[in-house]
């Protein structure tokens, strides 16, 4: 999954071509069913246990959050054989070749960009963590409002996180019944 997720920043096409012809193919893509499933089953295991949010939400371990979205992208990714990198246009790429999946493609890219997006910026006024807490939002709304509107955008804010979670949750879960499918 690592090199899976991995750019190339420094090295040549060679290498990147040997990465591919001799650990990527043969490990993974020839063997996409079992990566898949493995990977499903991941998500699923990882989400029985997910705490839900209330005044905190930890945003990439929440169900629907960072982790199971970039699962589903390497799910796509083996499953599709691609060699794409997963970037902020990956959902939106491949919305065409799974026509019956756009709707849950387009709220994974929405929900992607709105958390990392939130990520960012909390990082920047508060604190270098994938927890988000509620109270702590009000210095970040101020990045984008004035003081009488401070408690009111953080409030939107973090109800926003809360709802795309939700609708991401679903989308991840109709896409692996969908992969899970497709693979019997």
């Amino acid at each position: 999954s690592q090199l899976l997720g991995a750019r190339m920043i420094i090295g040549s096409d060679k290498m990147k071509e040997n990465i591919n012809k001799k650990i990527l193919r043969p490990l993974i893509y020839q063997r996409k069913e079992l990566y898949i499933k493995r990977m499903i089953k991941e998500v699923r295991s990882r989400n029985e246990n997910a705490v839900g949010c209330n005044d905190r939400c930890n945003i990439k371990e929440a169900m629907g959050g960072i982790r199971d979205i970039e699962a589903v992208a390497l799910m796509i990714k083996v499953d599709l054989g691609s060699h794409r990198s997963i970037d902020q246009r990956f959902f939106k790429h491949n919305i065409k070749k799974f026509p019956k999946l756009s709707k849950e493609l387009q709220t994974l890219h929405d929900t992607a960009y709105l958390l990392r997006t939130v990520r960012n910026l909390y990082r920047i006024t508060e604190a270098a963590e994938d927890e988000i807490q509620r109270d702590q939002l009000r210095n970040m709304s101020e990045l984008v409002g004035r003081n009488s509107l401070r408690r009111k955008l953080s409030d939107h804010i973090y109800k926003d996180i809360k709802t795309s979670l939700k609708s991401s949750a679903t989308a991840v879960e109709k896409i692996m019944k969908y992969l899970e499918k497709q693979l019997s």
